[in-house]
């Protein structure tokens, strides 16, 4: 599905009985930028005080350039939300935008965990680019090109905020030019 950023030319022979004459015409193909990413992350059912396993989740290039990341993520559907999940039940129904963690430059995840080599996720007005993501793009037919992002949710416990049920959020993914 893959296709170099260019100006192309297509060649083809037909016969002309009619002496009608010939046309050559160029097609540019333009710059895709565009990733792929799963529709939902699942951290499952954790308790107050529990921190999640290590979530990766993939990223595919599914344009014809290298790219970069840019990542934030909010609640309550206000990009500028201070929360990473809002939640069906309880007195404040908010997670902080704190208690999500994440990597984007260890795609093993190996080095990656709540306390280690992270950075907290942000809401719309900081986000994060990541300019050294490198996510090149597919130059080969059925070879994907991705890369793993790093993610652990941690619940906090009942004497920082009052939740129950389920909780949502939202977390974007912008691909750009590198």
């Amino acid at each position: 599905y893959f296709a170099n950023n260019a100006t192309w030319q297509c060649n083809a022979t037909a016969y002309d009985s009619s002496n009608l004459g010939s046309n050559t015409t160029n097609a540019t193909i333009n710059e895709l930028i565009a990733l792929d990413i799963p529709d939902d992350m699942d951290f499952g059912t954790l308790d107050f005080g529990a921190t999640s396993p290590i979530n990766k989740t993939n990223v595919t290039n599914a344009g014809n350039i290298q790219i970069d990341l840019k990542v934030y993520g909010y609640a309550n559907n206000v990009t500028t939300s201070p929360n990473a999940f809002n939640c069906t039940g309880g007195a404040d129904k908010n997670i902080s935008l704190s208690y999500m963690h994440y990597n984007v430059t260890d795609p093993s995840c190996t080095g990656f965990s709540w306390a280690v080599n992270y950075w907290n996720l942000t809401n719309a007005s900081n986000e994060k680019t990541w300019p050294n993501f490198d996510l090149g793009k597919q130059t080969q037919e059925g070879v994907l090109m991705r890369n793993y992002t790093c993610w652990v949710l941690k619940i906090p416990t009942p004497d920082k905020a009052s939740l129950k049920g389920t909780c949502k959020g939202i977390i974007s993914f912008t691909a750009e030019k590198e």
